[in-house]
Parts: C-alpha cells; structure tokens; sequence
C-alpha cells in the first residue's frame, strides 16, 4: 500500500502539470507548474484571486511531506466554497486532491490548511 503512494502521488503530480489547465494566469511561481509553500502548525495558507475559465476543470492538489494532516477549500467570490478535501483519514492525511468546474469566469480564494502540530512543506498545484 505504502508503495503505491510513493509511486501514485508524484505520478500525479506530474499529470496535473502535463494537462492542459483552467486558470487564467499560471499559478505557479516558476515553470514546473508547482508552488512549495510552508505551512506552519494550525495555520492557515490563503492564495486569493485565482482566476478560472468558465465551465473548464480546474484541479487543486496539495502534496505534503507526511507530517501532519491537511485540508483545502475553494471559496468563490461571494464566499461560498464550492469544493473541499478535509477527509484525513488515509495513510497520507496531507494528500489533497479536488476539482470543480466555474459556471462562469471569476475569482476563487483558495485555501490549504495544517490541522496539526508539525510544520509541512507541501507542493500545491492549481490547473
């Protein structure tokens, strides 16, 4: 089982930046399609104005070093959250994967959270 983790994660990670993606601007900071962000104990990483194509999937997907469980939430401009992964019940608790699909072109606040005691340096993509 641990084995199939260590293969399907990065394997997923690398078909999310090979498709084709839904923002409007690339969300990452360099060209591999991926941002590395720590995020400390019980806290908090929001990444504000993400602008989505209309009726295009668009993917988050987090990938954390193991320490603790994480959760994700997609916010659309009026506050509703249109998607989550905040179940951590696996072997790898902060391994998020969610998809949702903008009725219209818009902004969306993301928001990935540390629910436990360690710090996680997590690779987050957005397409």
């Amino acid at each position: 089982m641990n084995k199939t983790w260590l293969v399907g994660a990065p394997l997923m990670l690398w078909l999310v930046h090979v498709a084709a993606g839904s923002p409007v601007r690339p969300f990452a900071d360099n060209d591999k399609g991926f941002r590395q962000v720590l995020i400390e104990p019980f806290s908090t990483r929001t990444f504000n104005n993400i602008r989505c194509q209309a009726n295009e999937r668009t993917a988050l997907i987090v990938y954390g070093q193991g320490t603790s469980p994480m959760a994700a939430y997609v916010f659309d401009a009026h506050g509703n959250c249109v998607a989550w992964d905040d179940l951590s019940i696996s072997m790898v608790p902060d391994d998020l994967a969610l998809e949702w699909y903008p009725p219209a072109e818009q902004a969306y606040d993301v928001e990935v959270r540390n629910l436990g005691r360690k710090s996680n340096q997590s690779e987050i993509v957005i397409r």
